[in-house]
């Protein structure tokens, strides 16, 4: 996805970009910077709350791109991301929303922060997160695509992580 955000190209030379196994040197960074912030983010949970953000995280992630997947157009007339947006309903997106809602307020409340207001925060935070790089990619490739669900996931993740950082030293109480 990186890769075909890179430089001044039509769409489709950005599709190519995408098609393309080999990655480039936008996708090699992309990747190195993410797994970084990653890294930095894990390392500075506290251990009280590590275990909660290590199941809250990919299940938030998960909601973001169920999120993208129904609220934005897919880009290719092709691809394997266009049988996810064919199958996406409201009925399955209220579903995957109630399940991440509750699993968000039941196991992520933070030591010490106003129960529900976390999880609320987490949540808006995510999903604004994921709203404004899905209008980004939308802008760049006329579209979503599989490609971009996934980049939208991995950013939300560490997204994530950084949120959950962010809490727990403001210490809402």
């Amino acid at each position: 996805t990186f890769d075909g955000v890179a430089g001044h190209r039509s769409v489709e030379e950005r599709w190519r970009a995408m098609r393309d196994s080999r990655a480039g040197s936008f996708g090699v960074i992309a990747v190195c910077c993410l797994l970084l912030v990653k890294y930095i983010a894990l390392n500075n949970i506290p251990d009280a709350v590590l275990g909660k953000a290590l199941v809250v995280m990919p299940v938030v992630s998960r909601w973001a791109m169920s999120y993208a997947i129904f609220a934005y157009p897919y880009a290719r007339p092709d691809g394997l991301g266009k049988a996810f947006k064919q199958a996406t309903r409201w009925r399955r997106f209220t579903v995957a929303t109630v399940v991440t809602f509750v699993v968000v307020v039941f196991l992520f409340p933070i030591p010490g922060l106003t129960f529900p207001l976390s999880a609320l925060l987490l949540l808006l935070g995510s999903w604004m997160v994921a709203m404004t790089m899905a209008a980004y990619l939308k802008s760049k490739f006329a579209g979503l695509t599989g490609d971009t669900y996934g980049a939208i996931n991995e950013v939300v993740e560490v997204s994530v992580l950084i949120i959950i950082l962010v809490l727990d030293r403001l210490g809402l109480s």
